[in-house]
């Protein structure tokens, strides 16, 4: 991805006006055709995103919605810089090539949250050189999610969704810097992986390398005490709307809480969860519970904690 800029121009009765501009990368997923963007507290309609000319004619106009863009995305891990374990799983931090495309948004009530419909996208694949950090489940935890009738790569998911929202807690960014993919292809066995949007990546990837304990029991924190049933745009994320597009892989992984639950217990090391509505087949053990391990975790700062804890609290409650 290069450097391209695109200006955004508020066509107003005295003439158009730029309030504002976006990289490429961030113009493609927020001010698309359609698309609702967010400009000093005010919401603009987005009439046309003008890829040629890199402009972005936008309307003020009150709406009771905001949009969210949906990508198909691909992952490539050139290098890998450093390599660890945490707990019971592998860590990795390296140079990765991802390519993007956004191919639909989501129409999504203010405040209820609701979505209440979306539209198809044509816009061209971007590619991003960037840095990312990758975390590797092993074996058996994969297979305690199928011993309950679950599929790994949905809890997967909805840990990937939990993750966006954690880790600019922690790496000082905000929910727009962060990409995650869930992706098998590299590695030969499903992995989260969380890239830096910024070509060349601008640090938090490593962050987050070095806070996965924080931020993996901060997301832990935040799934198992939401209120919801089978999961939600404030914990592990919504389904994308069926048939959006023709695309496969889009469509194919669903966000499940339970087993993300069963997924972030395992990471932990807490006592094995057991999941609601579980479907066991004939011939499953039942896992035994055992005591969680007492691992020492580094402190954060006590101002960077306050910060945390309310960022958190915000989370929990902003489904209200």
């Amino acid at each position: 991805m290069d450097d391209t800029t695109y200006t955004i121009m508020n066509e107003t009765d005295q003439g158009p006006q730029a309030i504002g501009t976006l990289d490429e990368i961030s113009a493609l997923s927020q001010v698309h055709t359609h698309a609702v963007y967010l400009h000093d507290a005010e919401t603009f309609f987005v009439d046309k995103l003008d890829v040629d000319r890199k402009i972005a004619h936008v309307r003020r106009e009150g709406v009771d919605y905001y949009t969210q863009s949906v990508s198909e995305s691909s992952i490539v891990v050139r290098n890998t810089e450093r390599e660890g374990t945490w707990r019971v799983s592998k860590l990795a931090l390296g140079d990765v090539t991802v390519s993007l495309n956004v191919v639909m948004f989501k129409k999504i009530k203010f405040g209820s949250r609701e979505s209440i419909g979306y539209e198809n996208l044509d816009l061209p694949t971007q590619t991003l050189d960037t840095t990312a950090f990758w975390l590797v489940p092993r074996a058996a935890a994969l297979d305690e999610c199928r011993a309950w009738g679950r599929v790994p790569a949905e809890g997967l998911k909805g840990i990937a969704n939990v993750l966006v929202e954690i880790v600019p807690l922690f790496v000082m960014a905000d929910t727009t810097d962060i990409g995650s993919i869930v992706d098998s292809s590299n590695l030969g066995t499903p992995a989260i992986f969380l890239y830096d949007k910024y070509p060349g990546g601008i640090g938090f990837s490593e962050r987050t390398y070095q806070w996965t304990e924080q931020i993996f029991t901060a997301a832990w924190e935040l799934v198992s005490e939401c209120p919801c049933i089978d999961g939600c745009p404030s914990c592990v994320g919504a389904p994308p709307p069926a048939g959006g597009h023709d695309a496969a892989g889009e469509r194919d992984i669903i966000p499940d809480k339970e087993t993300a639950l069963i997924l972030l217990h395992h990471f932990l090391e807490k006592p094995p969860y057991t999941p609601k509505q579980r479907v066991v087949p004939s011939n499953t053990r039942v896992l035994p519970a055992v005591e969680e391990p007492n691992v020492p975790v580094k402190p954060l700062p006590a101002n960077e904690e306050a910060k945390v804890r309310s960022r958190l609290q915000w989370l929990k409650r902003k489904k209200a």
